[in-house]
């Protein structure tokens, strides 16, 4: 891919999971898509937020109403080095903005060169944008007890407002978060040891093996020990 591309596209119910060679910015302007990506695992990308996939970032999604999407394909000639990870970002007013002139490239013949100065602002703004030290935390610590006062702390943030900031960002609640970072990791274990399930909820962060089969049901829609029985 040599030229920047921005069209709107729709998006099916079935599921799809591939990776591509260029960096790509979609803006969700209806409906939505559900997505997993290796930073943020399953979410909603709904309307009114954005998500930006780096080149060879592996991600699974399929659409979950009908929708519409703004999508911006950029050549890794035109990304840099310093926007390397997946980003999901609230359409404030400068991202708001920035999607309105997307779209309105995207409705007319458009060519790189026109696209080109956009572009270029969407990459600073994505090279500004690193991931909050409060998730950081929680994707270094999440085997261990962790309190809303304590991430909101690391943020300087008020507890409520904490909340709140963070379902902008990743697009669901703290626990939510940190429930499937747990839940990926007793995955990788059921994969990789002969360990049992009981043992496996200590290593992830639960005091009693029903806290680990809630969750990991909730998520995955079956017990640990179904999970294990898929892989063999």
């Amino acid at each position: 891919m040599n030229a920047i591309q921005c069209e709107t596209r729709t998006y099916e119910r079935e599921y799809n999971t591939h990776d591509h060679s260029y960096g790509q910015m979609l803006f969700a302007l209806h409906g939505a898509m559900e997505i997993q990506t290796p930073v943020y695992d399953t979410f909603q990308l709904e309307a009114n937020f954005g998500l930006y996939l780096p080149p060879h970032v592996n991600h699974r999604f399929r659409a979950v109403a009908r929708n519409e999407f703004i999508v911006v394909d950029i050549p890794a000639r035109f990304l840099g080095d310093a926007v390397t990870t997946e980003q999901h970002v609230a359409l404030d007013e400068t991202w708001g903005a920035l999607c309105h002139l997307f779209r309105g490239e995207a409705y007319q013949p458009a060519s790189s060169q026109s696209l080109r100065p956009l572009v270029d602002y969407l990459t600073s703004k994505l090279a500004k944008k690193t991931l909050p030290a409060s998730i950081h935390y929680m994707k270094q610590h999440f085997s261990e007890p962790l309190s809303l006062e304590t991430l909101a702390a690391i943020e300087h943030y008020h507890p409520a407002y904490y909340s709140s900031w963070f379902k902008g960002y990743t697009g669901m609640s703290p626990s939510e978060y940190l429930q499937k970072l747990r839940v990926k990791a007793a995955k990788r274990l059921l994969g990789e040891t002969t360990w049992s399930v009981a043992r496996i909820s200590i290593e992830v962060g639960y005091t009693h093996p029903s806290g680990l089969v809630r969750a990991f049901t909730k998520v995955e829609g079956m017990t640990p020990s179904a999970y294990r029985n898929t892989l063999h």
